[in-house]
């Protein structure tokens, strides 16, 4: 396993599986998972009470904590890359915006108990809670490829952010189990031949041509 394999970022509204999808991606690839929300409360508490000002200080400590390091699977809070600072200091990493419905978001998140989602604890109308929320994040997280886990367990999750180019292939799996073709190509290694003989194909058509006009 590469030590150099870049940061996996996932990013979102509370309770659309950013900690699910990232442990399961960690447990399969040999990555190390990194919770932000956890970290935070680790080091300072109910860091939900702080002010937006201090909120952001902090965050954008631990962030740059782990900027030089590789091989990670990050669960971002709902606010970290709200942060420009943050985006940038992650631009070297795989970024996937995860989504779900409101519907979804609410029964996940009564399901876990609202107490493991800050965010939604004491407010009278989630549902306007989450309007409110995805309204004031999504010129943020439009910026990176979404997958939305409406319907969609943890496994689907996975295979529908490596079909989107998310490096999250297990490195100790046999050739069987890897993406490969009969002839032992990758996907992507696959793709990048079949762009080459289609372009040297079509040079020599016009070559063909060429040669009957003249």
């Amino acid at each position: 396993m590469s030590a150099n394999r870049p940061n996996i970022v996932l990013t979102g509204l509370p309770a659309v599986g950013k900690s699910a999808v990232a442990k399961r991606i960690a447990a399969s690839t040999g990555r190390e998972f990194v919770d932000i929300a956890d970290q935070l409360i680790a080091k300072h508490g109910n860091f939900h009470e702080f002010d937006d000002a201090e909120r952001r200080m902090v965050e954008r400590k631990l962030v740059s904590e782990l900027v030089p390091k590789r091989n990670l699977v990050i669960a971002t809070t709902p606010r970290t890359l709200l942060d420009e600072d943050n985006i940038v200091s992650l631009l070297g990493s795989e970024i996937f915006h995860l989504s779900a419905s409101n519907k979804e978001i609410i029964e996940r998140a009564e399901a876990d108990g609202l107490a493991m989602h800050p965010e939604l604890t004491d407010q009278d109308d989630l549902d306007a809670t989450l309007d409110a929320m995805r309204s004031d994040s999504s010129e943020t997280f439009d910026r990176f490829t979404t997958i939305d886990t409406t319907g969609k367990n943890t496994g689907d999750v996975v295979d529908a952010l490596r079909q989107s180019g998310a490096d999250i292939e297990d490195p100790h799996a046999s050739g069987a189990q890897r993406s490969t073709t009969s002839s032992g190509m990758d996907t992507r290694t696959q793709r990048i031949f079949t762009m080459i003989i289609a372009c040297a194909l079509a040079v020599l058509v016009v070559l063909v041509v060429l040669i009957l006009a003249f």
